[in-house]
């Protein structure tokens, strides 16, 4: 239901305190719910207005809030004769706003939350633009938000349409200017113009988009809208701290995927259709700007996206495919708001069929050899692809293949192609493809002189603030968010100031930091680190790849100027110095000096504190090589974590992970030549250990556990204000019910009583000291990772049990058996936790069982334990097939892989060979 004249939700009056004689320019809709700590600011905002009370009327819906919202709204009220409180059964906000909207006696109608604030002449000036439209054409107008901290008070003008108030106030044509677009609670519409369509906000549309499609409905009444750009009418959007407001929490939401796609774009671009017969620039902008949020989002490692099901996954890409039937391909490449990357971008034009040439083509720069790079997207599937060089037809070899997948669809197949720069003609399927069109020019399509004659005019009027009242504004803002009076925070802010003057002489860390280096390197001390290697685990620890391939530097290769880097206070600190690394302090000015001239930087994470030892936000980005030597085999997909980073070559350990990095129905965005094949550094040791080990006669076996941890606990802990608190959420999970469980399983235990087992638990650092706060299972030795070494520690288990940690490839690597005790795997594999599938399947592919229940792991165990802790006979050969090398020689291989990079030469994959003829074009 979305006709304005139709029944509103049954209501009643709280108090009306308005003159109801006369009509008011404007109506103010305030949905409220539950909002009692944040409602009495906004109140206080619309009291201070300095237009006429008769101007404005606010109607306030209270939508059955079970707080005490609803009666300062009434004391308000008591206060004021402009304001009318309403309170109806909760029916969601597209509801209440209709309610609202129905109860409206203004000219034009606006609406603003009950947790926002308004600058004082937020309606005054809205006013001054009417004014001065004296033929009344104005469709719309537009105030402008700054995005306010729900704790500090401190605002900024950094919302992403905010950039069409950048040039003052003014008013456009929305068919010359479609960029300035507006679609929340700061639209002003004219209430005439809404009754006379029937139109109304649909209250079926949540948790979104329910303003944004009455606005695009109500725009496609006119011809050529006129809308009258706020600058100085500021909306203080309160950010909340805690992310409850609606917009912030909706992507929780499944309707965030069904309802707004379903019933808020494809209604609007059904409506516009209707009346106009196209698709106008404007409303394209509207619906491209919100929509690429959703890709945006998707497009995030940590996204709640991924945790949402299949199904929504897939009725949102249905819906997706049929809004983009209305939107054209030179919309998308104009798209001036919210623009998506170039990825991104093109994805979309391919995967929606866009473009109707079966591929789009870039032809970037060239190479020092003289060959040109291409990229190639194409719709996924098989293809007839053929490329001339010169006149001839050639054989070609992809550098890599890169899926394009969001929402777990392939929306292009893009082929990193390496061809010689000469004329070069593309046929796929049969049809010849040039190179991609750049973007068109848009048309001239309306007027603008009545619209300047406007612009002229209020700018003409135009109060400007001074400085005092730009200062009492801000303090305003930060007293009203905070809930404390304008003077104690005048009173904060001037101590502050004396600080900033008593420190005015300082300059900036960063400025500091940068002058020092200069120092350092001016001094001629930083000349030993030229084409030096600088190698890392972590900043503050080491025992990772990145430990062993300095360790091999060290004792074979002499000739490589190379340097450990690591924190002084790190528990590591000690035992390198003392085995003669050559160590660099993280963080130092030397360390940044080295890194300023070094030739490579190696480590075994991918953060930015390890690619850029010298911050490139002080001094910009390096010229060395960065090479990612990873942490642990990647089996899942972390390819929006990785892709765009700075990384020139990745250390590979398996053949199926090479592959997943860069070849066929691969998401990530790396060359062949940015991948070598060559095993883990660390896995050296692991060999020579078990090469070492001698028969052990023991009676007693190793069990060690390590689970991995949760992203819902990891977020309700963040949320926890006592021990207590935390306590009871681990208590309350399923991770601490089902691990306990084993732990405490009679079977285990009996085991640990007879002698038979040792069993030691490896805890996940977010455990902190929750531990001695735990009931502690009897003989369960738990383990710190910050205070025990892993390699050791591996050699010595008999039987690793895990859920999900890449460790598992380790102890299969020595041979140790391993099992997947995967209770929640439905809920962890669907996208909760940080765990987005990749190519690893652990039925299929594990190298060990997969265990559901805690029973079955008990008696993993121990069936283990009496068969003597062998490998099975399946998962030794899964061991064989998975790692590449077995050999002891995976340093020696990666110091042969960076010399090369650095050389210009790339690295010989053993598995190239097989691969390149399964995808030659």
């Amino acid at each position: 239901m979305n006709e304005l004249n139709s029944a509103p939700s049954p209501y009643s009056v709280l108090e009306d305190s308005r003159i109801l004689s006369e009509r008011p320019l404007f109506s103010v809709i305030v949905a409220v719910y539950a909002v009692e700590k944040y409602i009495t600011s906004t109140l206080k905002s619309f009291a201070r207005q300095d237009i006429d009370e008769s101007k404005v009327e606010y109607i306030i819906v209270d939508d059955g809030s079970p707080d005490n919202a609803a009666q300062a709204a009434v004391k308000f009220a008591h206060k004021h004769r402009n304001v009318l409180v309403v309170q109806k059964p909760n029916g969601g906000v597209g509801q209440t706003r209709q309610l609202g909207l129905h109860l409206a006696r203004g000219e034009w109608v606006t609406a603003v939350d009950p947790d926002d604030l308004l600058k004082s002449n937020y309606f005054s000036e809205a006013q001054r633009f009417l004014d001065a439209d004296t033929d009344k054409k104005i469709a719309i107008l537009s105030s402008r938000v700054l995005i306010t901290d729900g704790t500090t008070g401190r605002f900024k003008d950094s919302h992403p349409l905010g950039a069409k108030f950048r040039r003052g106030n003014r008013v456009v044509s929305m068919l010359e200017e479609p960029s300035a677009i507006q679609m929340g609670a700061t639209v002003f519409m004219q209430v005439d113009v809404l009754r006379k369509h029937k139109l109304t906000f649909d209250s079926r549309i949540c948790p979104t988009f329910e303003d944004g499609n009455l606005v695009c409905r109500y725009l496609a009444h006119f011809e050529n809208p006129l809308v009258g750009l706020l600058s100085t009418s500021h909306y203080y959007y309160r950010k909340r701290s805690d992310s409850s407001s609606l917009v912030q929490s909706s992507w929780l939401k499944p309707e965030r995927y069904t309802v707004v796609p379903r019933l808020g774009y494809l209604p609007a671009l059904r409506y516009a259709q209707e009346r106009l017969g196209y698709t106008p620039d404007w409303l394209a902008n509207i619906i491209l700007y919100d929509l690429m949020w959703y890709f945006k989002e998707d497009e995030k490692m940590g996204s709640v996206v991924a945790a949402i099901s299949s199904e929504l996954k897939k009725e949102f890409m249905e819906q997706a495919h049929e809004i983009f039937t209305y939107i054209s391909v030179e919309q998308v490449l104009r798209m001036p708001l919210n623009k998506p990357s170039w990825r991104l971008r093109e994805s979309i034009i391919r995967g929606f069929n866009l473009d109707k040439a079966p591929a789009r083509i870039f032809k970037w720069s060239t190479r020092e050899d003289g060959t040109r790079n291409f990229s190639m997207l194409v719709a996924p599937g098989k293809h007839d692809i053929v490329i001339y060089s010169g006149g001839e037809p050639i054989e070609v070899i992809p550098e890599g293949v890169t899926n394009r997948l969001y929402f777990d669809e392939v929306l292009a197949v893009e082929y990193t192609l390496n061809l010689p720069d000469v004329p070069t003609a593309f046929f796929v399927d049969g049809i010849p493809c040039g190179p991609a069109k750049s973007l068109p020019a848009r048309e001239k399509k309306g007027s603008q002189e009545y619209a300047d004659n406007i612009t002229t005019i209020i700018r003409a009027g135009q109060h400007v603030d001074g400085k005092l009242a730009k200062i009492l504004e801000r303090l305003r803002v930060i007293a009203g968010i905070q809930n404390r009076s304008v003077l104690a925070i005048a009173g904060i802010k001037g101590w502050e100031y004396l600080q900033r003057l008593w420190s005015r002489n300082d300059i900036s860390s960063d400025e500091s930091i940068r002058q020092q280096v200069s120092t350092f390197t001016s001094s001629g001390k930083s000349q030993k680190y030229e084409q030096a290697w600088l190698i890392l685990d972590h900043a503050d620890r080491a025992d990772d790849n990145g430990e062993h391939l300095y360790r091999y530097i060290l004792q074979h290769r002499s000739d490589i100027n190379a340097y450990f880097l690591l924190e002084r206070d790190s528990k590591d600190w000690e035992r390198l110095e003392a085995e003669g690394f050559k160590l660099l302090e993280y963080g130092s000015i030397e360390a940044m000096a080295a890194a300023q001239n070094a030739e490579v930087v190696a480590s075994s994470d991918a953060v930015e504190e390890c690619i850029y030892p010298a911050p490139r936000r002080i001094f910009g980005n390096p010229d060395y090589k960065f090479v990612f030597l990873q942490h642990g085999i990647t089996k899942d997909d972390i390819s929006r974590w990785l892709n765009g980073k700075k990384i020139d070559l990745v250390v590979a350990a398996t053949e199926a992970e090479y592959r997943a990095f860069t070849w066929i129905e691969s998401p990530y965005e790396y060359k062949s030549s940015q991948v070598c094949l060559a095993g883990f550094p660390r896995y050296d040791n692991l060999y020579h250990l078990v090469c070492s080990r001698t028969i052990k006669n023991e009676s007693v076996k190793n069990i060690l556990i390590m689970p991995t941890w949760r992203q819902d606990l990891k977020t309700e802990l963040s949320e926890c204000t006592s021990t207590a608190e935390e306590v009871a959420v681990i208590q309350d999970s399923s991770f601490y019910k089902n691990w306990w469980a084993v732990l405490n399983n009679a079977t285990i235990q009996q085991g640990i009583a007879d002698g038979k087992i040792r069993v030691q638990m490896m805890t996940h650092p977010s455990f902190g000291n929750i531990l001695e706060h735990l009931p502690q299972p009897h003989g369960i030795e738990f383990l710190s990772p910050s205070k025990v070494a892993f390699q050791p520690l591996m050699n010595e288990a008999d039987l690793f049990l895990t859920d999900y940690s890449s460790l598992a490839f380790d102890c299969a690597f020595m041979g140790t058996p391993v099992a997947y005790f995967q209770f929640d795997r439905d809920r962890v594999l669907s996208g909760a936790h940080t765990y987005r599938k990749g190519y690893f399947d652990y039925f299929e592919q594990g190298l060990g069982p997969v265990l559901l229940e805690e029973e079955d792991a008990a008696q993993w165990v121990m069936q283990s334990v009496e068969g003597g802790c062998v490998m099975d006979d399946e998962y030794a050969q899964r061991r064989l097939q998975t790692f590449k090398y077995l050999d002891g020689n995976n340093s020696e291989r990666v110091v042969q892989a960076i010399e090369k990079l650095v050389s210009g030469t790339v690295f010989n994959n053993v598995a190239d060979e097989q691969i390149r003829a399964e995808i030659k074009l």
